[in-house]
């Protein structure tokens, strides 16, 4: 059984703003249908978990939950605020291509504000609203400025922004990690990637190594490994099913595999998270 995946935005659609539903409800394990979303809390209490980790909340606090990652809330307070959901396509109305850029590279999740910066911010949020709500000319382009502000401060508050544009090398390694993202179920072997990407495994590897210190196989592992216990906790799915689809056909191997990187096998972590 694969992850839910919920889908709150229409196929053509690339933004969406609207008010956090005030109600007191606990949500199932889920992904998102190819949008991120970022929330904007000013109140509320509880737990917001994605993939692993399991975050407190503690408003004023933003949440940014991107393509792919697994989250459910556990509210134990009724939540205020917005939540925002766009598509990566909708980052070409920003002005700036390091904003977006800076953007594809966060990976934070949440980011606990001060209440100067929550002031700030509400108001921002409120104006991308009344844009939003009124459709008059000029929309996109009044909406994507005020994500970008936002985007930013978000960027400054993780430590993450950059004065220049990203080098070719950091640009292949966002390219790589965006395709294993994408075509993880398809895709098992680095010379896959290497391929569409259009450059030979060993140049792939080698600029993995400059940019993350890590290879191309580690980078591939990483993302295999996270595959795996997203499926683990969060289905119900047999070991042998898992590592079928991320390209084990023998179940002993993938649980080598798992082990090795987990220090646990497949069937002791869902036991142990479960």
């Amino acid at each position: 059984m694969d992850i839910p995946t919920k889908k709150k935005i229409v196929s053509e659609d690339s933004f969406k703003i609207s008010r956090m539903k005030q109600e007191i409800k606990a949500t199932n394990p889920h992904k998102h249908d190819h949008y991120h979303e970022l929330i904007f809390l000013t109140s509320g209490a509880g737990f917001h978990t994605i993939d692993l980790g399991k975050n407190l909340v503690q408003p004023p606090q933003l949440f940014l939950v991107k393509a792919g990652q697994v989250h459910h809330w556990e509210f134990t307070s009724i939540p205020k605020g917005f939540v925002i959901i766009f598509r990566s396509n909708f980052l070409v109305n920003l002005t700036s291509s390091d904003i977006a850029s800076n953007f594809e590279q966060l990976q934070k999740s949440s980011f606990n504000l001060k209440k100067s910066q929550a002031q700030s911010l509400e108001s921002i949020f409120e104006q991308m609203q009344e844009e939003y709500d009124a459709q008059d000319e000029q929309e996109t382009r009044i909406i994507a400025s005020f994500l970008e502000v936002v985007l930013a401060r978000m960027i400054r508050y993780s430590n993450r922004s950059k004065q220049s544009q990203i080098d070719s090398k950091q640009e292949l390694v966002n390219n790589y990690r965006e395709l294993i993202h994408k075509q993880l179920q398809d895709h098992h072997l680095v010379k896959d990637y290497a391929e569409q990407l259009h450059v030979t495994p060993k140049h792939l590897n080698e600029v993995c190594r400059s940019v993350l210190d890590q290879t191309a196989s580690e980078v591939l592992d990483e993302a295999i490994i996270l595959e795996a216990k997203r499926q683990l906790i969060y289905t119900s799915e047999s070991v042998a099913n898992i590592g079928y689809d991320l390209g084990y056909n023998d179940a002993s191997n993938f649980s080598t595999f798992f082990k090795r990187h987990a220090c646990t096998s497949p069937g002791a972590f869902r036991k142990k998270m479960l």
